[in-house]
């Protein structure tokens, strides 16, 4: 499994690094300090050296984690100075990789202190140091290099967001980590990243971005480069970007980039195609690398120019597979727009709809497109400006939903169910007697139609807006009443007249009874007081 000159390769050191990690140590977390954010927003956007120089210039304490699909960091600020944690795997990979690039242990070294960590779970460098594999001046001053090319590494993040969180770090562990990272003065680092940038700019405008792809070009013979340009050519496998490269070619960053940019200005380097691309990421994809083909996407998508329609179709297939919907809604949208045919644009729409069935910029642009090409009364068109309708009813946006009503009746498309969503949106509005009076119409459409079920609907809306229409609840009470109901009821009343008459006729003959029986004790009163005991 390893290079030759005694180095380990990666998938070795990734296996060995498996179990070398504790629970929990793959990402830094602030513990008991996750105040709420006070700032976010999107790297694209916005430029880390302003969101430091910001900071620093206002003296807040706190930390600012920065991600993207791969990678996360989380760097604190206090007084002006900033300090950064990586995660104990990323230190540990990168430790071993710098050792053996400035000659201080070979790879079987590495490859002892790895095994040893998997059963001790110490960190690698305590490990390297007690096996006098280097000194402890050597460690601190590695860690030192190493971590301060993680924060120049930040600035060259092209892709990601950021939050903010202020105020003191509460949690004791994470106390511990900061205390034995070196912390670097925000205004000094910032010199540096400036010092760099022309030098980036220039290594940019040739390999176009980090997180562009390399492929080799045949005919150049590695060997005849210089030490750090023959790594990166050996390290390029047509799925490595040029960031990671610096970890495959045992280089920091910067050097690795500027290596690169040299190779390509030679023409021993090129940036893959979009093809390449997409098949990069497939690969990932394939080995469950889900972020890593997302950054590839990125990538794609980043490039400037109008791409073949079946990149964009690949693309946003790809984006859909990294469960980016949104993303690739987005991208099949960008392209439904640019086009000149219709039926072109058409697809294109749809296919963005199916991507993210609930964006409303999609389902606006298919509901346009569909009204210039479709006939006014197709099904498909009908059912899109409903899903329309309630996705912005959704979004708590009545203005543009009466808006659009509007449109729809200048047209002389307007729908009971249309009405039903017109009413909706007054109601939000607080609109409740024009409301009313809409549900009311929807009702008359829908008994129009001999849609019953509708009917009785849009009626039992319009009385839960306004409960004293007794016109309404006289109306909905006869709707309600099926002729089963009917049925029923009629029984029910037969029912209760015979029970009635039933218990009338058994009232009277009680009571004839009764009568008779009294008359009876009166007439036997007088034969005994008469004295005719054979009568009586």
């Amino acid at each position: 499994m390893s290079h030759s000159k005694g180095n380990l390769s990666t998938e070795e050191v990734e296996y060995l690094l498996e179990a070398g990690v504790g629970p929990g140590q793959e990402h830094a977390t602030t513990g008991g300090s996750q105040q709420v954010v006070t700032m976010r927003g999107d790297l694209e956007q916005i430029h880390l050296a302003d969101i430091f120089q910001t900071l620093a210039t206002a003296k807040m304490e706190g930390m600012l984690a920065v991600h993207n699909p791969i990678e996360h960091r989380q760097v604190f600020f206090k007084n002006g100075q900033v300090r950064i944690l990586v995660s104990q795997r990323t230190t540990n990979r990168r430790i071993g990789q710098r050792l053996i690039a400035a000659g201080m242990i070979q790879g079987e070294d590495l490859r002892k202190a790895l095994v040893q960590q998997r059963k001790s779970q110490q960190p690698l460098g305590a490990i390297l140091v007690k096996n006098g594999f280097i000194s402890t001046d050597q460690l601190e001053e590695i860690l030192a290099q190493q971590i301060e090319e993680e924060l120049y590494g930040l600035f060259t993040w092209e892709h990601g967001e950021f939050e903010f969180y202020r105020g003191p770090i509460s949690d004791p562990a994470t106390q511990d980590r900061l205390e034995n990272c070196p912390h670097f003065a925000v205004n000094s680092l910032l010199l540096e990243v400036a010092r760099r940038a022309d030098e980036w700019e220039d290594i940019i405008a040739s390999i176009g971005s980090l997180d562009e792809i390399p492929i080799r070009v045949d005919g150049f013979d590695a060997q005849s480069q210089p030490e750090a340009h023959s790594a990166v050519l050996h390290a390029v496998d047509g799925k490595t970007s040029f960031r990671s490269l610096g970890d495959q070619a045992m280089l920091p960053l910067f050097d690795c980039a500027r290596a690169a940019r040299d190779l390509v200005k030679q023409g021993a380097l090129q940036c893959a195609t979009a093809e390449q691309l997409l098949e990069a990421a497939q690969g990932h994809l394939e080995l469950g690398h889900a972020k890593n083909a997302l950054m590839v996407a990125h990538t794609l998508r980043s490039r400037c120019g109008k791409q073949p329609l079946h990149i964009v179709r690949a693309l946003a297939s790809l984006l859909r597979s990294c469960n980016e919907g949104g993303l690739a809604c987005l991208v099949a949208l960008e392209a439904a727009q640019q086009q000149n045919d219709p039926q072109l644009a058409l697809d294109l729409a749809r296919e963005a709809c199916s991507h993210n069935p609930h964006d409303l910029a999609a389902m606006s642009f298919l509901r346009t497109t569909m009204m210039a090409h479709l006939p006014p009364d197709s099904p498909e068109l009908a059912t899109t400006t409903l899903q329309l309708l309630d996705g912005l009813l959704g979004d708590g946006d009545a203005d543009h939903v009466l808006q659009l009503v509007e449109e729809i009746e200048q047209l002389g498309a307007k729908t009971p169910a249309v009405l039903l969503r017109q009413a909706r949106a007054l109601a939000k509005k607080k609109e409740i007697e024009h409301a009313v009076s809409v549900f009311v119409q929807a009702a008359e459409a829908f008994s129009a139609a001999g849609d019953r079920a509708r009917e009785i609907e849009s009626y039992e809306l319009a009385l839960r807006l306004d409960r004293s229409r007794r016109d309404i609840r006289k109306t909905l009470r006869q709707l309600q009443m099926t002729p089963r109901k009917r049925l029923i009821r009629v029984l029910i009343g037969l029912a209760t007249l015979s029970c009635v008459g039933s218990m009338s006729a058994m009232w009277f003959s009680a009571r004839n009874f009764e009568q008779r029986l009294i008359q009876a004790n009166a007439d036997l009163q007088v034969m005994l007081a008469g004295r005719d005991f054979q009568a009586a």
